[in-house]
């Protein structure tokens, strides 16, 4: 999922053509079920993002999430300076939020024209009622004129529901479904509809690795007319 938006969205430093932060104040991203935040910090490193807001039903891994930005990242900065690197990180935000509690709407600013919202989940569809939940907030998204980014591992139990239910809510949607993204560590290769991405991304392992997760990626346009 980091991979994707970094390299595929581009919510990074400079770009201007794929809603990073090149030319439109940067992108805001609202990660649901965000546990210790992995795309959360890789989305904040990137620079592109002017606010990255992660969210989970549970305090503590955002409590961890919390103390590794303020407390964990502070040198070593690699490529990034440490003083950039900080700056960055501060862009980060944690909110208890959880999904299946629709009394809540989704935490979602008010942006100026120029910016894009993203609301991504990671992996986060491991029971039906999730799968469920999960359906209606990417309807409640879309219709808020966010994007939404959704990846899951194969077998995950509420992927079926989840799929089903968001075609219900919304009829045009029927032939979407998710792709199937290889994330490699070094080489490696896909086709057909493979989406490969992370090439040279700097992990370094003995023998070349891949992951194949699986990834849906919507836009409001998508939806356009439903109310």
């Amino acid at each position: 999922m980091a991979n994707y938006l970094l390299t595929d969205v581009g919510i990074v430093v400079g770009s201007t053509d794929k809603g990073g932060g090149g030319g439109g104040g940067g992108s805001v991203v609202v990660e649901l079920g965000a546990g210790t935040g992995l795309v959360s910090l890789a989305v904040a490193l990137g620079g592109g993002a002017s606010r990255v807001i992660a969210t989970d039903y549970e305090r503590l891994p955002l409590d961890l999430l919390d103390y590794g930005v303020e407390c964990l990242n502070n040198g070593d900065g690699g490529s990034v300076g440490d003083g950039e690197r900080m700056e960055r990180l501060k862009t980060i935000e944690t909110s208890l939020f959880d999904i299946r509690n629709h009394a809540i709407p989704l935490p979602i600013p008010i942006l100026a024209p120029s910016s894009e919202t993203l609301v991504v989940a990671a992996d986060i569809l491991y029971d039906t009622a999730t799968g469920l939940s999960m359906a209606q907030r990417t309807v409640e998204a879309l219709k808020s004129g966010c994007r939404v980014i959704v990846g899951c591992s194969p077998g995950r139990k509420g992927r079926p529901i989840f799929l089903e239910e968001l075609r219900r809510l919304v009829p045009a949607l029927q032939g979407v479904g998710f792709m199937d993204v290889v994330v490699v560590g070094r080489g490696g290769g896909g086709g057909g509809d493979t989406v490969e991405v992370g090439v040279g991304s700097g992990v370094r392992m003995g023998v070349p690795s891949t992951t194949t997760i699986k990834l849906m990626d919507l836009k409001p346009s998508m939806i356009n007319g439903l109310n």
